[in-house]
């Protein structure tokens, strides 16, 4: 198990106590023999994680299909931050290897080969 700084400790036991403040504020009450503090933290990582997941779900399925209407409007909202993670980490596909041929050929026709995730430029509007 990691070691979590104390800002971080100090960050999740602010989420715990937001999550029994909002409870109380409805009425609700957790079980304090079912729900302690190490459990609601964990419900909170559990609830973040599969968020997280679907989200990265949502985008491959986006990517796949970029020319949808639905799909168009929300990559273009969120083309910035795909910009700003390029710029700190250039994609994998993008780097070349020693020595591969097959690289130089698809850079020269650009065109991405089956194993590449085309992107579709869309400029924003000022």
């Amino acid at each position: 198990q990691k070691c979590q700084s104390k800002d971080q400790q100090d960050f999740n036991n602010s989420l715990v106590q937001q999550v029994k403040n909002e409870a109380t504020k409805y009425g609700w009450e957790f079980d304090r023999k079912a729900f302690d503090d190490k459990k609601i933290r964990d419900r909170i990582r559990c609830f973040f994680k599969t968020h997280i997941q679907n989200a990265k779900k949502r985008l491959k399925t986006m990517l796949r299909n970029p020319s949808k209407k639905a799909n168009i409007k929300a990559l273009a909202a969120h083309f910035h931050l795909i910009e700003e993670k390029n710029k700190i980490e250039p994609p994998v596909s993008l780097k070349k290897p020693e020595h591969d041929s097959e690289y130089d050929r698809r850079r020269e026709m650009n065109t991405p080969s089956s194993n590449d995730v085309s992107a579709v430029y869309l400029p924003q509007n000022n």
